[in-house]
């Protein structure tokens, strides 16, 4: 009998489709899948108060489903336990947030009730539509934060340039401290180098006793590039981007709107 494999799917342009739902479709192959004793997990830059809606609609047993949270700064079992976690320094958070007002350019981050941030913007407002959290307004998110965030995330919605600019400072000012990834062209991911979805991974096959040769990670973006060097094999949607397409080792033929993941999920088994 072969070993189990490991699974992990990104979630926004891989496991959902345009209408940011999973069809039946992929919902049965992944059933499937697990059924044959494999695992899966979903790997996202979304909190673990979003994400478990969508885990918990893919009805997988709960001994075999995971998710990934906060671009791998957080890893949780189906049943809320966390498994793994690796927070900005609250000292560099704060930094990074007065960064932000210098630059112009929005930032927010989150505590343990959802966003938090010191602007009331169309930024906010844009970033709530596509990850619907609580938000907290407060007059210094600053000094509001006090334990270890997850991640800050920057959103700019007109001028990118502004995202290029706020990433060259700080992966030159805290270089060996954080991981600046862009997951779209209006978001700039922010969070520490001990995290990351190649770090959510391999906690995960620690958790799991499992060796990370018998993984596979597919995604779309560049927050997704670590994973997908990380993993046994790595895949990437060929709607995904074409920086990440380089370093996948399998390109998907049909794209998130067409079920692309499902004939990798098929059979029960990757490895052959």
């Amino acid at each position: 009998m072969s070993a189990p494999t490991l699974f992990l799917a990104d979630l926004d342009g891989t496991l959902l489709n345009s209408e940011k739902k999973v069809t039946e479709k992929t919902k049965k192959a992944l059933a499937e899948f697990t059924a044959h004793g494999n695992y899966f997990a979903i790997s996202t830059g979304r909190p673990w108060l979003n994400t478990r809606r969508i885990l918990k609609g893919l009805e997988l047993p709960e001994d075999r489903a995971f998710a990934a949270c906060f671009n791998g700064a957080e890893v949780y079992a189906s049943t809320g336990e966390r498994i793994f976690q690796a927070g900005v320094d609250v000292q560099v958070a704060r930094e990074i947030l007065a960064i932000g007002r210098e630059e112009g350019v929005y930032i927010h981050t989150y505590d343990s009730y959802g966003i938090l941030s010191d602007q009331d913007t169309k930024e906010l407002a844009y970033y709530m539509q596509h990850t619907p959290l609580p938000a907290h307004v407060v007059k210094d998110a600053g000094r509001a934060v006090m334990d270890p965030p997850a991640k800050l995330i920057a959103v700019e919605l007109e001028d990118f340039e502004k995202l290029e600019k706020l990433r060259e400072r700080l992966e030159h000012d805290y270089a060996g401290i954080l991981k600046i990834r862009r997951s779209e062209k209006t978001l700039l991911e922010i969070f520490s180098c001990k995290a990351g979805k190649d770090r959510a991974l391999l906690a995960l096959c620690e958790h799991l006793h499992l060796d990370p040769k018998q993984t596979v990670a597919a995604g779309d973006a560049e927050n997704d590039t670590d994973m997908i060097r990380a993993a046994g094999v790595g895949i990437v949607m060929c709607n995904g981007q074409e920086e990440v397409k380089r370093v996948a080792d399998v390109v998907t033929a049909r794209d998130n709107d067409h079920d692309g993941l499902v004939e990798y999920l098929a059979g029960g088994c990757i490895f052959h």
